[in-house]
């Protein structure tokens, strides 16, 4: 019951929010920006398990980034920290899962990290270091899930829940950058949000496996 309510709660939210963009009323869309994700921590704070716990603290964190983002006065840089956190929180998450180097999955990651900080250097001015730094953790953080794809001790789900959400995730950060350096406009704004709850509801749905045996990690 209690998460079919939060379901019913995040989604009016996000109709809300989504409603207030195209009507163009920000006070509106800074109350219902985070209450979908909010709604997705509490949904993982519920549920069992080690890696529960580190999921729910970062879609805590990334509530809070939605906060922050969407507040009248410029707290940019406050909110690329609350993500880093939360991007922090999620890797956590996967190394707990298993710590197998993956080294595979490496490469592919960092050329993505390369091509995205290389096309927006030009336009970030003071916050090029900024915005590297959390260009590095994103991209640990979608390696780390990507690591979890073939390993036979996770439950089913898991790891394919992790790797759409990260990549997702990866994705949807990649709008908000083109929206506030390069150009802003009102279709990649709901582009990109629908990446972006899409991607905090996979990562959130990585921990429900967590009822079925316990997760071991991989030393290997």
């Amino acid at each position: 019951m209690r998460s079919r309510l939060l379901a019913i709660v995040g989604l009016a939210a996000a109709a809300v929010f989504f409603s207030a963009v195209v009507i163009d009323t920000p006070l509106l869309q800074w109350l219902a920006k985070p209450i979908p994700v909010l709604a997705l921590a509490l949904w993982a704070g519920m549920q069992p398990g080690r890696d529960a716990k580190w999921i729910a603290a970062g879609l805590g964190f990334s509530a809070l980034g939605d906060l922050l983002l969407s507040l009248p006065f410029d707290a940019f840089v406050f909110g690329l920290l609350a993500f880093l956190l939360a991007h922090l929180l999620y890797l956590t998450a996967f190394v707990l899962r298993t710590r197998a180097p993956a080294l595979g999955w490496a490469v592919p990651v960092t050329a993505f990290g390369v091509i995205v900080f290389v096309t927006l250097q030009p336009h970030l001015g003071e916050l090029r270091y900024a915005v590297l730094a959390y260009v590095i953790v994103i991209c640990s953080m979608m390696w780390r899930a990507l690591a979890q794809l073939g390993r036979r001790e996770l439950a089913p789900g898991v790891a394919q829940w992790s790797a759409l959400g990260a990549v997702t995730f990866a994705l949807s950060d990649v709008l908000v950058a083109r929206n506030r350096f390069i150009e802003e406009s009102m279709t990649t704004q709901i582009v990109l949000m629908v990446l972006y709850w899409s991607a905090q509801g996979m990562l959130a749905a990585s921990v429900s496996a967590v009822n079925r045996p316990a997760l071991q990690p991989d030393r290997q």
